[in-house]
């Protein structure tokens, strides 16, 4: 299940990062690149929901979140475990990274 974000929720999603690794995927609408990904963060969010938790974070309309972890490029993926950030990547991302970045934190 993909989840979507906003500071409200934020906080206590992070705070679950005990438990398993959340990944939170940081996106636009108007950057076709980070929109046309979407179907592949929620077909993962589905296959891998026992291992990993997945967020979804609308730049636009969490402006706080992303100021607070410094997003500076979109799309950007986060990798948060036991509250820190333990992988970021950006730019052109594809599955098998995001798998690889899940599966060491796990």
């Amino acid at each position: 299940m993909l989840y979507e974000a906003n500071k409200k929720d934020f906080i206590k999603i992070i705070h679950e990062s005990y438990d398993k690794p959340i990944l939170l995927y940081f996106w636009a609408p108007w950057v076709v690149g980070s929109t046309a990904f979407m179907p592949k963060i929620e077909k993962m969010a589905h296959s891998m929901k026992k291992v990993a938790k997945f967020v979804s974070i609308d730049t636009e309309e969490n402006v706080d979140i992303v100021r607070d972890y410094k997003i500076m490029s979109i799309p950007t993926v986060l990798i948060i475990k036991d509250e820190k950030i333990k992988h970021t990547l950006t730019g052109l991302i594809n599955e098998k990274d995001i798998q690889k970045a899940i599966k060491k934190h796990i």
